[in-house]
């Protein structure tokens, strides 16, 4: 921007009689109107007011100040022909008319790195195509910063990746043929994982019936635990009064253990018994499994 302005100054304020002869008043306060709105960062108003002037009068310096804060405002394209026309306007004699042509050739160098550019991609549309990992479509335009760009593109188990260095301001063509490349494996399709199964319709059931063989197990455990009062117990006479208090409290105990082993046996069976019941209404028992109700329990076999 300061060069811009620089030469705004120079052919405003310091160009010979000459010089200033060939531009009109007009035009003075145009290009000077227009260097102040350059320096406040308004360039698409620097540019209307540039414009403006050369409508009045072409000259080298106004096309290249025009392209320069084009250039500034992001409107590369515009900008691009405003330096063209540099080259070949009607030339100022302040600054030197070299000056001029070489500040317009560098100023169009620096659009092909500092601007973006134009990709088409020339390829079947049922190809896959990626530009720098980004999704993108064959026969379409993409605009890109100037500079190297990956472009990948699948079809039918072939891919093939190419490199193309895309310029600023320009439209760059890539011929894309995925068998020029190489044959890779389609990849796994996602597969969700399976749903885990809701509950067996058997599940209420085989749970009570563990639960009723639970408790006819602690039934005849519970049993076995006093089995020694029993074998006491009948081992004493009943006549013998000096074991008299011995036998009424072993018969107290063993009444009691009968009470609690007869008590979980009736809810075992019970429990067991109603498992059963809804395994076999509410689905077929599954395959290799029996089960049986027994005098002792409930007898599952496989």
């Amino acid at each position: 921007m300061t060069r811009l302005i620089t030469m705004a100054a120079v052919l405003l304020f310091a160009a010979p009689a000459a010089a200033e002869g060939q531009l009109l008043e007009a035009q003075k306060q145009l290009n000077a109107e227009s260097a102040r709105a350059a320096q406040a960062e308004e360039y698409d108003k620097a540019a209307l007011l540039l414009r403006s002037s050369l409508e009045l009068g072409e000259l080298n310096i106004t096309w290249l100040n025009l392209g320069r804060v084009l250039f500034k405002g992001g409107r590369c394209l515009e900008a691009r022909d405003a330096y063209k026309k540099a080259l070949t306007a009607p030339e100022a004699p302040n600054p030197p008319p070299v000056v001029v042509q070489r500040t317009a050739a560098e100023f169009l160098a620096e659009l092909s790195t500092a601007c973006p550019g134009t990709l088409a991609l020339e390829c079947p549309l049922s190809y896959e195509v990626y530009i720098d990992g980004e999704p993108a479509q064959c026969g379409a335009k993409a605009e890109l910063p100037a500079g190297p760009h990956t472009v990948r593109a699948r079809h039918e188990g072939w891919e093939v990746t190419r490199t193309v260095d895309v310029t600023g301001v320009e439209l760059t063509t890539l011929s894309v043929d995925v068998r020029t490349g190489a044959l890779v494996p389609e990849p796994e399709p996602f597969r969700p994982p399976e749903p885990v199964p809701a509950a067996s319709p058997n599940y209420l059931g085989w749970s009570l019936v563990g639960a009723g063989t639970i408790l006819l197990a602690t039934g005849g455990l519970y049993r076995w635990s006093y089995q020694d009062d029993i074998d006491e117990i009948r081992a004493i006479s009943r006549t013998d009064g000096g074991s008299r208090a011995r036998y009424d409290d072993l018969t107290r105990r063993i009444e009691s253990g009968d009470a609690v082993v007869v008590t979980a046996f009736a809810l075992g069976l019970a429990l067991a018994a109603t498992g059963v019941g809804v395994i076999w209404f509410r689905g077929p028992p599954e395959a290799g499994i029996q089960v049986r109700v027994v005098p002792t329990g409930v007898f599952v076999s496989y």
